[in-house]
């Protein structure tokens, strides 16, 4: 029997290698969010801080002042921050519909190596009986001699 040989094994391989370069690329938006999520939450834990001290403190009109724009400061880079997350969620969306579409691809070259493997079973089999036939023929023919 031949051996299988499917022809469109450099595609499939090419869309393996697409769909992992996809999910690696996913991976590298999840960490980068996952690093703005934790400057933000160090950044707010700042404000927070910031916000107690000046409920606390009996100050001066300066101080006051001074304490206002730097709660005013973190709360634009708190804002910032937030709005570099959401930009790189928009990104991780689009890189998760290429992702979800190289693996559709892959999967659609796989079903079809399946297809066209099952179909060469089929023609061995057919080749196989044949010969079989052909066989029994043979040996029928000659025990009539």
């Amino acid at each position: 029997m031949k051996k299988f040989v499917y022809k469109f094994e450099t595609i499939k391989k090419l869309k393996k290698t697409l769909e992992k370069q996809a999910q690696k690329e996913v991976a590298e938006v999840d960490l980068e969010i996952e690093k703005w999520v934790v400057k933000r939450n160090k950044i707010a834990e700042e404000a927070k801080k910031a916000r107690e001290e000046f409920l606390s403190d009996v100050a001066t009109v300066s101080d006051v002042t001074f304490k206002k724009n730097h709660q005013m400061v973190l709360k634009r880079m708190i804002e910032d921050v937030d709005v570099k997350i959401n930009s790189l969620k928009k990104v991780r969306e689009k890189k998760m519909e290429q992702l979800v579409e190289r693996t559709r691809e892959h999967k659609i070259f796989e079903t079809l190596e399946e297809r066209h493997h099952q179909q060469f079973i089929k023609e061995q089999n057919k080749i196989e009986m044949s010969q079989i036939d052909e066989y029994a023929t043979q040996k029928y023919v000659r025990s009539e001699k």
